[in-house]
C-alpha cells in the first residue's frame, strides 16, 4: 500500500468574496511538511498561480523538493491564472471550472502556470489538479503537451455538474463513472482507461465506516489527501 497526499496550495479565504486573497497559509506548511517527515510521507504542493508567485512559497518548498522530500505540482484556478477573461475582471464572484473555459484560453492559462513554476522553481512540474477538479478529456493533450505525466483530478462517484462556474456554462464535471485506481485515461472518457500517456490517479473516496459510497451528487469539496495502491510518482 502506497499512499500519495496531496495538497492543494492555495491562497486563503478561496471561497469568501470579496475578501481579499492572501497567502499567510504558506507560513503553515513547514508544520504539515514536518509531520509528513516524520512518518515517510512525500507531499505533492500542486501549487495555484497566486502562490507561486509568492517568494516566500519558494523559500518554503524549494528545499523540501530539492531533498527529495516533496514534489511541486500545478493547480489551475482560472480565476487568479492570467490571462483573464472579462467576467473574470469583475472581482471575485465567478470561479469557473477550468473544463468550461475555450480549449485556447485554457492552454494559455495553463502556459503562464506551468512556466511560472518552471522559472521559479527550476523544474517544470509533471503533475496537475484542475481547479474545484473541474478537468475533461480535452485538455489531456494540452497537458502532455506541456510535460505533465500525472493527473489527479477525477473524484471517483462524485459529481459537480450541479454547481455553477461561468454564468451559464456547463458546470462542474460528472466523475460517477470513475473508479478507483490508477488508469492511462481514455481521450474519449476520462472516467475510463484508455490508450494516452496521462496517468490518472484518482482522489481515493470513502463513505465513514471505510466502504465505498454509492454513487451520489456532491455537496462539498472534495479531498486533499488521496490514498493509493500504487507506487509514487
Amino acid at each position: 500500500m502506497y499512499f500519495i497526499i496531496t495538497v492543494d496550495t492555495e491562497a486563503d479565504n478561496q471561497w469568501a468574496d470579496p475578501v481579499p486573497k492572501t497567502t499567510e497559509n504558506i507560513r503553515f506548511i513547514p508544520r504539515f511538511q514536518a509531520l509528513c517527515d516524520r512518518f515517510g510521507f512525500k507531499p505533492t504542493y500542486l501549487c495555484s498561480y497566486e502562490m507561486v508567485k509568492d517568494p516566500l512559497l519558494h523559500d518554503t518548498i524549494a528545499p523540501y523538493e530539492t531533498s527529495r522530500r516533496a514534489e511541486i505540482g500545478a493547480h489551475l484556478h482560472p480565476w487568479s491564472t492570467p490571462p483573464f477573461e472579462p467576467y473574470e475582471m469583475q472581482g471575485t464572484r465567478y470561479k469557473s471550472f477550468p473544463r468550461e473555459l475555450p480549449i485556447d484560453v485554457f492552454e494559455k492559462k495553463l502556459s503562464v502556470l506551468t512556466e511560472a513554476i518552471t522559472e521559479i522553481f527550476g523544474q517544470r512540474p509533471t503533475s496537475y489538479r484542475a481547479g474545484r477538479y473541474g478537468f475533461c478529456e480535452a485538455h489531456i493533450n494540452i497537458l502532455l503537451k506541456f510535460g505533465y505525466g500525472v493527473d489527479c483530478s477525477v473524484v471517483p462517484y462524485t459529481s459537480y455538474k450541479n454547481f455553477i462556474g461561468i454564468p451559464g456554462g456547463s458546470g462542474g464535471a460528472d466523475f460517477r463513472n470513475a473508479r478507483p485506481g490508477a488508469y492511462y485515461l481514455s481521450k474519449s472518457d476520462c472516467t475510463q482507461s484508455g490508450a494516452s500517456d496521462l496517468l490518472e490517479v484518482p482522489v481515493t473516496i470513502f463513505s465513514p465506516g471505510g466502504h465505498l459510497p454509492l454513487t451520489r451528487e456532491c455537496s462539498s469539496g472534495g479531498l486533499i489527501m488521496q490514498v493509493d495502491c500504487r507506487q509514487g510518482y
